[in-house]
């Protein structure tokens, strides 16, 4: 499960000794980079606000009450800030990679107005805070509504059964974005789709760039003892069905010119799509409870779990045998079970004669068997496609008979969702290897293409044991709080921030498993005002960052390209103040964009 990992929040307030009561001020000048002042609707000229970093969820200013949140749907409000640093840098000179900062507030809206190099923004509609009374009415009826629509998780009491539920956590209205930023998104999604397919065939550029992991990461040398193994046996599958998603946030360091960042492409698990989905009605709702009607323009249709179900539909066309089925390989226990029903159920949608089944590691180990053609049974079933819904951390593995039913899969006939190879092409280390100088020209000789992709990279930097890593090093033990940490790892809670980096570093400083790391420049996107519904928690106005995950589906044969598809998308957002930004792991919650202007 890809979860948004990197979500980053405010940091440090620094140099700001005398503000007591902003309730008073109106003009503030020359203070720098305040990230999280959004919502302020009695200071319409601040500017230069600079440099406040460490806001969460603004408990280090007093007297903020005021500060309460200009959403506003229907009177029409502006706020205003100037461009500035934030004290989140990225270091120039170092693997190539260009600086950047900056990133002021942004509200929800359908208006953006650029005035003299000041972010303006408008809105007609909900003004934010709700009275407590209108809260309390529309927070039950779009609870109510997300139960209706599928929007569920099993309880954190009760994993194992479908008898008692919960809607999943999501936000109570869908979250401002700008649409360059959105469109350009989806414009680059089947760029990348083709990039990845390309770096998982090219065994030799896998070899070397993960040469390092490989001696550092237990995990990563299972991974490509696998792959090596069905090489040499010229065993698999040359059908590749590869259901991905390209998760960024929003860079503001221009404010007339917002642009994306990737955090991270997910080839593995790339989950959420069946819930995100049904998630755009819950918050036409919820708009249209407050009188908002005319949102069509600004909330996009999200066929993503029609858009994934197709690429299994088609992959399964492609195996050949109309009775063999599709097999979602899923964890023994998992509360997001209902994410995964929803793709299924468009499957059957699409073709009701496709069977789909279910089973863990374990029941591969012992059921499952290799024909002398290498077709794939299972109880009796054949399968034309194992969709990989675990697999990603090594606790789904906490013994040889996992890794074993892992090798028989791959060795199979049957399409994998993802190989062996895309899995590890989908690794951190290939990540920062892609990012430096002249890399993707040896996957993609379209110049405006590689300027295409490149322009959405981050900071990323090696950890290797060489000069360069030693770089890395010096730079984030002097600065942790402008980098993130990244092992190998998915599925929420396992980058290191801050101290913790430094911590970290001072443990494997001058280890091999310091190689199993990468650095990547912590990004701040625009913080905003939302209610983030989670089952058993108060329903309060809080702080939060979004992260927008683009869908594509990729189907190859070797060197041919059968299908190359965008199909839709996914916003998750986190309160101020939390590092971790999973969904199933319980840090943030599924959300939709309001595109604006």
């Amino acid at each position: 499960m890809r979860e948004m990992r990197d979500i980053q929040d405010t940091r440090g307030m620094q140099d700001i000794q005398d503000i007591l009561d902003i309730r008073d001020m109106q003009v503030m000048k020359d203070m720098q980079g305040m990230q999280g002042i959004m919502d302020i609707q009695d200071m319409q000229d601040i500017q230069d606000v600079r440099d406040i970093r460490d806001i969460k969820d603004f408990q280090n200013i007093k007297d903020m009450r005021d500060m309460q949140g200009m959403q506003t749907f229907r009177t029409l409000r502006t706020f205003r800030t100037k461009s500035g640093h934030s004290g989140h840098y990225r270091h120039s000179g170092h693997n190539g990679h260009p600086g950047h900062s900056g990133h002021p507030s942004v509200e929800m809206g359908s208006k953006v107005k650029r005035d003299q190099g000041s972010l303006t923004i408008a809105h007609e509609g909900v003004s934010l805070p709700l009275p407590d009374d209108q809260l309390k009415e529309i927070a039950a009826k779009g609870k109510d509504f997300a139960l209706c629509h599928g929007i569920l998780m099993r309880t954190k009491e009760e994993p194992y059964s479908s008898e008692l539920l919960n809607y999943a956590p999501f936000t109570l209205f869908p979250s401002p974005l700008p649409r360059t930023c959105f469109q350009d998104a989806l414009d680059v999604q089947t760029s990348f789709n083709y990039l990845m397919h390309l770096v998982a065939q090219d065994y030799e550029f896998l070899q070397e760039s993960l040469k390092s992991v490989i001696e550092a990461d237990d995990f990563i040398s299972h991974l490509w003892d696998i792959l090596t193994t069905v090489r040499e046996e010229n065993s698999g599958q040359p059908i590749v069905l590869n259901l991905n998603r390209s998760d960024y946030m929003v860079d503001v360091k221009d404010p007339s010119k917002p642009s994306i960042k990737q955090i991270e492409f997910n080839t593995m698990a790339s989950s959420f799509g069946g819930l995100a989905t049904q998630l755009t009605s819950v918050h036409r709702y919820t708009l249209e409870l407050c009188g908002v009607m005319n949102h069509q323009s600004n909330l996009p249709d999200n066929g993503a779990a029609t858009g994934l179900a197709q690429g299994l539909v088609d992959a399964w066309k492609l195996y050949g045998n109309q009775s063999a089925a599709v097999l979602f390989l899923v964890e023994p226990v998992s509360r997001n079970v209902f994410d995964q029903r929803w793709l299924e159920i468009k499957i059957h949608a699409i073709n009701p004669s496709i069977r789909v089944i279910r089973r863990n590691f374990m029941q591969i180990y012992e059921n499952a068997e290799l024909t002398d053609d290498r077709s794939l049974t299972i109880d009796g079933i054949e399968i034309a496609v194992v969709y990989f819904r675990c697999g990603y951390v090594p606790t789904d593995f906490p013994s040889n008979k996992e890794w074993e039913a892992k090798l028989k899969m791959e060795r199979s006939l049957a399409i994998k969702c993802p190989s062996v190879q895309s899995h590890l092409a989908g690794s951190k280390k290939i990540q920062e290897v892609l990012a430096r100088p002249g890399m993707l020209e040896r996957f993609i000789r379209d110049e405006e293409e590689v300027r295409k992709l490149r322009r959405t990279f981050a900071g990323l930097y090696t950890l290797d044991l060489n000069p360069e890593g030693d770089k890395t090093v010096a730079m984030a033990m002097k600065h942790p709080d402008h980098f993130v940490m990244k092992p190998q790892r998915e599925g929420g809670g396992n980058n290191l921030y801050g101290d913790d980096i430094i911590m970290e570093l001072n443990r494997v400083k001058n280890t091999e498993e310091r190689s199993a790391y990468i650095m990547m420049e912590r990004i701040f996107p625009p913080a905003q005002k939302n209610y983030l519904l989670k089952a058993g928690a108060p329903v309060q106005l809080s702080g939060v960052l979004c992260e927008l995950g683009i869908y594509g589906v990729f189907i190859g044969n070797g060197s041919t390209v059968v299908e190359n598809r965008q199909v839709g998308h996914l916003l998750r957002t986190k309160t101020l103040g939390t590092n971790e930004g999973g969904v199933a792991a319980g840090f943030a919650g599924i959300d939709s964009p309001y595109l604006i202007d």
